[in-house]
């Protein structure tokens, strides 16, 4: 394959370093208002509503989380792939944004239809009809935010203010409205309006420099069957990243669940600073893997030395101020979650490898199978640890059994790496050896 020489040019060079460092430091400005913002309303939150309406917030958050699963169906790794790939062709990238659309309507109506079947058998939504609904409309707005869009095209610049803005006021206006019991309906519904505001933003933002198309079904099926194996990731993904919780609820007493609940939201919430790194140079990879082999091996480098680096980072972070974290973040009575949580230390480092490696070259270079083919089996390797170790073990045995598979599935990784000779400090032609 023809490689552009002229992309090896020194301006070129600094200039796609500059785009690399901006859309880096937009995707963290992003990340820190979206995900780690909540956890200052937290603490309010628990202590306004008090322990059962908070449970059943928490529990409405979870359900919402699995709309977007679902609804967002992988596209922030499918779509931006493809994004990515066609981002110097308008019309095919309006094509590829109308199949993308297409497909999150048929899901959108697939959820409403399963939700309003399935809710009279959950007994907190069933109570709780305004829980139920704001937690459904909410998980439907979040999905439709076209951030992936945007990453596809590195233009990070002008989708990140929108988010960043929709969060802050979202987050502040929770201390205003959210005032005492019977108010934990208002949380959802306030993420909901201004996740509205910022897909409707984004989408206006996108049609101004791509061809409007119109949606098509038989487009949204096509791009459902072609996002399958994202899809599937990000599901296998969550059997031991987001299910462990209610796995260890179903195997030990309450309070060991509310040790490793505790631990694990202050752990997710220090990993999920990792996300913003593999967001940037995802596309960046995808684009040159197919122009640029020497470019696209230059950044897999740059991204392990600087995800590994701030992975190791965050893990030392977490072993040694573990019962600052938990005093701070969760307050007193928690002291069970400081063990747990030097545990679970342990994965910030394993996490960033499997990132670096798996999302960031497996994926570019369409081993998707065999990326799926190591999650399924990491789920599953979750659940029979999870067996094993937590109904004698407890939070202990469910945070062991959680690092265990991080490494396991970062390990399998590498030998598929290694065993097709693309481990990529030493890959020679990517392109011939990714056939093989």
């Amino acid at each position: 394959m023809p490689i552009k020489n002229q992309l090896n040019l020194p301006d070129e060079r600094k200039s796609a370093a500059h785009q690399l460092g901006a859309n880096l430091a937009y995707l963290f400005g992003v990340h820190l208002f979206s995900y780690l913002l909540p956890l200052f309303t937290l603490p309010y939150l628990a202590r306004t509503l008090g322990p059962t309406e908070w449970g059943e917030l928490a529990f409405a958050e979870a359900f919402g989380r699995y709309v977007v699963l679902v609804i967002a169906y992988g596209f922030q790794l499918s779509a931006t792939r493809e994004i990515a790939r066609l981002r110097d062709n308008p019309l095919a990238t309006g094509k590829a944004v109308a199949n993308v659309v297409s497909a999150q309507a048929i899901l959108t109506s697939v959820v409403l239809i399963t939700t309003f079947v399935a809710a009279p058998f959950i007994p907190i939504l069933s109570t709780n009809r305004k829980l139920l609904i704001t937690a459904l409309l909410s998980g439907i707005a979040q999905s439709f935010t076209p951030l992936w869009y945007f990453q596809g095209r590195e233009r990070l610049k002008v989708m990140a203010p929108v988010t960043v803005l929709a969060n802050a006021i979202g987050a502040a206006t929770v201390f205003i409205l959210v005032r005492g019991s019977g108010d934990g309906w208002i949380r959802l519904a306030l993420q909901g309006c201004f996740s509205s505001f910022a897909a409707t933003s984004g989408f206006v933002l996108l049609w101004r420099e791509t061809p409007f198309v119109r949606l098509s079904f038989g487009g949204g099926i096509r791009t459902l069957r072609s996002g399958a194996s994202m899809f599937l990731f990000v599901s296998a993904a969550s059997l031991y990243t987001t299910a462990n919780v209610l796995l260890l609820g179903m195997l030990a007493p309450a309070n060991a669940v509310s040790a490793f609940a505790g631990a694990e939201k202050i752990a997710k919430a220090s990993i999920s600073c990792l996300n913003p790194i593999a967001q940037t140079f995802f596309p960046r990879i995808n684009y040159l893997i197919a122009s640029d082999q020497i470019g696209a091996k230059r950044e897999i480098k740059r991204s392990i030395f600087l995800t590994l680096g701030f992975g190791c980072a965050l893990g030392l972070g977490l072993l040694i101020g573990a019962p600052i974290c938990v005093r701070m973040l969760l307050g007193p009575g928690f002291d069970r979650c400081v063990p747990i949580l030097r545990i679970l230390s342990l994965l910030p480092p394993i996490i960033a490898a499997s990132n670096v490696l798996g999302l960031q070259w497996m994926l570019p270079l369409r081993m998707d199978r065999e990326f799926n083919t190591i999650i399924l089996a990491g789920g599953a390797a979750n659940i029979a640890l999870a067996l094993v170790l937590a109904p004698k073990f407890k939070e202990i045995g469910m945070a062991s059994a959680v690092v265990i598979v991080e490494l396991m599935v970062t390990s399998a990784i590498m030998f598929q790496l290694h065993t097709r000779g693309l481990v990529p400090w030493r890959v020679g032609s990517v392109e011939s050896r990714r056939e093989t």
